[in-house]
């Protein structure tokens, strides 16, 4: 007779706690960011915001600053490398440059081959400092139709594995938009 009220007391203390503000730290809200250009979207949190200040070559620019966490999308046109280029040779390009821009670069995982919506892709985790901030950077090359795309999204050091499932679950909702 004991045992069943302190399985419903033990329950409910489980329940409770599940329920309590930030368990989880998840929300099922989400907004889509297209590219001023049409070519590429993403969904991101809906406490992300629009930006404009990271990088001004990228299509898209998000960030949540209290969270200390970013994405960014660049495409850039096929037809604008040579004929044999081809998107290893892209990543390959793109990655050494990535990794030039920071103090003390490690790649600490990849490549690994990847698909991202039906295109072939190539993910690295790459780790340095910049302005001797220490940042860690999910960079995925995407072999688009017509474009070569790349989704870089970053965060602090300190905050990389509490980020590291928002920052993947941007980077697998990029979509090449072709209509």
């Amino acid at each position: 007779m004991t045992k069943l009220p302190i399985l419903v007391i033990c329950a409910l203390l489980l329940l409770s706690l599940c329920v309590l503000p930030g368990c989880g730290n998840t929300t099922s809200e989400s907004q889509i960011i297209t590219s001023a250009n049409g070519l590429t979207q993403i969904e991101i949190p809906s406490d992300w915001n629009i930006m404009s200040d990271l990088n001004e070559d990228y299509d898209i620019q998000t960030g949540n600053d209290e969270e200390s966490a970013y994405a960014m999308v660049l495409s850039e046109l096929k037809a604008a490398f040579d004929y044999d280029f081809t998107y290893k040779d892209y990543t390959e390009s793109v990655t050494d440059m990535l990794m030039s821009n920071l103090e003390n670069p490690v790649i600490t995982s990849g490549p690994e081959d990847l698909e991202i919506n039906g295109h072939p892709a190539v993910q690295y985790e790459i780790s340095g400092s910049v302005y001797g901030i220490q940042v860690v950077y999910l960079y995925t090359i995407i072999d688009g139709s017509y474009n070569f795309h790349q989704v870089l999204t970053f965060t602090s050091l300190s905050q990389y594995e509490q980020n590291l499932p928002v920052m993947r679950t941007i980077t697998n909702s990029f979509k090449e938009i072709t209509s």
